[in-house]
């Protein structure tokens, strides 16, 4: 029966994973392409045109320049790593499942308040007696990412109490930047992901995985 959970987390995980990268490279290329496509037509555009011409026509499609070269790759950026930590809370929710249903338990995860990575974590100490690999830097570096990923949905990428460094939600926020990869953060505050970000969180995704293997039943 183990064998089960073993080829679910070898196979289907793994095979999640692979979209995941797949979708972050493909989404990197698709926005550098269309900048790229802007860039050309606009240069195409302006040949030929007197200087005070030109810079009205860069004044006039500035704001598609920036969206195209800043604001979508961003975006996309942020959605990412919110589905990458939503696939990792996902998956040990669905593995508390199919222990529940492999190993014939008694309580199910899903009579829980909430269900989340915390919970996920109890119950497959406490019913499945299996011990997540916590001590590994996969899971520290997706507890940092939890932090980021709650900043992106619940605060628009705002860095927690930016005019006051010494803060205790800002000193927070500089530590998962320091534990993980590269962070922008513009003058008003807002935080933008750099393009290794999310491929890096794949690659821990992964790691995860392959620490886990050894330690299920």
């Amino acid at each position: 029966m183990a064998k089960n959970i073993l080829r679910y987390l070898d196979v289907w995980a793994k095979l999640q994973t692979n979209k995941l990268r797949g979708y972050v490279e493909t989404s990197e290329k698709a926005f550098e392409d269309a900048f790229n496509d802007f860039d050309a037509w606009a240069a195409e555009q302006v040949n030929g045109m007197t200087e005070d011409e030109r810079d009205d026509f860069y004044q006039f499609h500035a704001d598609k320049g920036f969206s195209l070269r800043d604001d979508f790759p961003r975006f996309g950026r942020h959605m990412a790593l919110v589905g990458i930590y939503g696939y990792f809370e996902h998956t040990l929710i669905s593995l508390c499942d199919r222990c529940e249903k492999i190993l014939s338990l008694k309580v199910s995860v899903r009579r829980a308040k909430r269900l989340d990575v915390g919970t996920a974590k109890k119950y497959l100490k406490e019913e499945a007696k299996i011990l997540l690999p916590t001590d590994g830097a996969p899971w520290r570096r997706f507890k940092f990412y939890r932090d980021i990923r709650n900043l992106i949905v619940h605060s628009d990428s705002q860095v927690p109490e930016y005019a006051d460094r010494n803060s205790k939600p800002r000193k927070k926020f500089e530590e998962a930047v320091k534990a993980t990869d590269p962070i922008e953060v513009n003058d008003f505050g807002h935080f933008t992901l750099s393009k290794e970000y999310c491929p890096r969180a794949v690659d821990t995704l992964e790691q995860f995985f392959d620490e886990l293997l050894p330690v299920l039943p």
